[in-house]
């Protein structure tokens, strides 16, 4: 019997290391499959960061292109209106100028009607001059200090 309770004991203590080797090997699965699990729940955080993080990325990039297109058209719009701007204060500053040229030229031709009408209201004709010579020698005989233009057309004639 000694015998056979020791191969009984040494059954239960191989039972028992058996026992405790798959309680191991068990502990050690989950702990790798945690460890695993673990990995790959880091993993897909990482890649949903990283993810994310790409997309606000591109999305400022856009929003800045999109600026960049904005300044350019509103240059551009800019650009069009001075250059319009400038066209339509040239063409004021030429009707401006053809303004001026007609009044100047209205003027002038006022002055010379108002000069030829003073001129022809004041001057005797020619034929006038010669029916009034005898007088108007007299005339300048007693004044000779008339203008030197009337003394001369009486003289000449």
């Amino acid at each position: 019997m000694g015998q056979e309770m020791e191969n009984k004991a040494a059954e239960v203590e191989r039972n028992i290391e058996e026992r405790v080797q798959k309680a191991q090997d068990e502990q050690y699965r989950r702990d790798m499959e945690r460890e695993r699990n673990d990995r790959l729940r880091h993993d897909r955080i990482v890649k949903e960061n990283n993810a994310f993080l790409q997309r606000q990325i591109q999305m400022q990039e856009e929003e800045k292109m999109r600026r960049k297109e904005e300044e350019r058209l509103l240059a551009e719009e800019m650009k069009r209106e001075a250059e319009a701007f400038k066209r339509e204060q040239q063409r004021n500053k030429v009707l401006r100028h053809q303004q001026c040229m007609q009044q100047k030229a209205m003027l002038d031709k006022q002055r010379m009607m108002k000069d030829y009408y003073n001129e022809n209201e004041s001057a005797m004709t020619e034929i006038e001059l010669r029916l009034n010579a005898p007088l108007l020698k007299q005339v300048v005989q007693e004044k000779p200090d008339l203008p030197g233009e009337l003394a001369s057309k009486i003289n000449l004639n």
